[in-house]
């Protein structure tokens, strides 16, 4: 090994190995690229993992893994693979629990809170749905679009008017329509939905589109173009 190689595999070996924290599958992922970063031999990386699992974690993966798999097993060329191994026999049933919190969280318990602005929740809905998706739970442009306007709870009217928006004749921007309309027609002066009332229409497109008969201008009141007064 040359003097360049020889300070190249100094370099990746001071890569720092992946902490084990409350996230499994964020670990498993930085397990995945400290592999191919760390220059360690594969003799080294399966016991360097397990060296610097946490000795106080509420699950004792460490010890557990030491007595039932071995250093000797850990310390061979398949150490890292026996290493993996180890952990998502001791933590993958706690992913299965996970898909279906993520299932009930966006498929069975998401609904607009009262006091929530429009736009907080479109990106609560955008997080949830990215979630599903990760786990295998993806939907359709179009579904997910209805789904997106029927947990905002609008009322019949509101989300009428916003439907309006969306062209259903093309599924591939129907989500992306459905946000847009939501942000559009649901928003006050601050730029920021409203979560509860009606629909507060922008203030240019009031000024383009409000009428005054006659009995309504005596009665101080706006007329928009839907027939609809607005105070």
């Amino acid at each position: 090994m040359t003097g360049v190689e020889q300070a190249t595999r100094m370099d990746r070996t001071r890569v720092p190995v992946p902490k084990f924290g409350a996230s499994y599958e964020s670990y498993m992922a930085n397990v995945e690229v400290w592999k191919l970063l760390c220059g360690l031999p594969k003799t080294e990386q399966g016991i360097m993992l397990w060296y610097n699992l946490p000795d106080d974690h509420s699950s004792d993966i460490k010890a557990k893994i030491f007595n039932e798999v071995g250093v000797e097993k850990l310390k061979s060329e398949g150490g890292l693979d026996t290493f993996v191994a180890a952990m998502d026999e001791a933590f993958k049933p706690e992913a299965e629990v996970k898909a279906y919190e993520v299932f009930v969280d966006f498929f069975v318990d998401l609904k607009r809170k009262p006091d929530e602005k429009i736009k907080d929740f479109i990106v609560r809905f955008d997080k949830l749905a990215n979630v599903a998706k990760k786990h295998n739970m993806s939907l359709s442009e179009t579904v997910l679009g209805l789904k997106l306007l029927h947990d905002a709870g609008l009322s019949p009217t509101d989300k009428k008017l916003v439907m309006s928006e969306v062209n259903f004749q093309k599924p591939e921007g129907v989500y992306k329509e459905a946000k847009l309309g939501l942000a559009k027609y649901l928003t006050d002066s601050s730029g920021l939905a409203e979560a509860t009332g009606g629909i507060k229409l922008e203030q240019g497109l009031i000024s383009s589109c409000l009428l005054y008969t006659s009995d309504a201008a005596d009665e101080g009141l706006g007329v928009d173009l839907g027939g609809r007064r607005i105070i």
